[in-house]
């Protein structure tokens, strides 16, 4: 009886640890994706880390939502001028721009469906966040936030 009920509590256990993961964003399609928490001005933000050329270029195409408190950090090996753009984005996002741990600026991205946009970072860049659109405004997002 005591077996019984530690499989079907190890069961549930793993049930909602699946669901959890899917919902912020680490499971999608079967696979596990590279993941960790960052702190942008005391707020928390479960990240999926985009460091590959490849990963750099996906960013979030293809994604028809994103989990509340969830986004996608570009860490890239060289600092300078990035464009992000629209194409096969399917959500609008908010862009945090970030030189190592400090923020400086924040941009909105529209979803595919209100047209192509390119959008410049203001100044060089290393480290780029993506969330949902408000998010930035939610927590009030400034420039010279720090990111830890």
């Amino acid at each position: 009886m005591i077996k019984k009920i530690f499989f079907v509590l190890m069961f549930a256990m793993m049930f909602a640890s699946s669901a959890y993961l899917y919902q912020t964003g680490v499971m999608r399609g079967g696979e596990q994706k590279d993941t960790s928490k960052v702190i942008v001005d005391g707020h928390a933000v479960v990240v999926e880390l985009a460091v590959t050329p490849q990963e750099l270029e996906q960013g979030l195409m293809h994604r028809a939502t994103l989990a509340k408190d969830s986004g996608m950090l570009f860490l890239f090996a060289d600092s300078g001028k990035k464009i992000f753009w629209n194409k096969n984005t399917y959500i609008p996002l908010d862009i945090i721009w970030m030189h190592n741990d400090i923020v400086i600026g924040v941009s909105h991205l529209p979803a595919i469906s209100d047209g192509l946009t390119k959008i410049l970072s203001p100044d060089n860049v290393n480290r780029v966040l993506e969330v949902n659109h408000g998010w930035a405004n939610q927590h009030s997002i400034q420039i010279g936030a720090r990111v830890w």
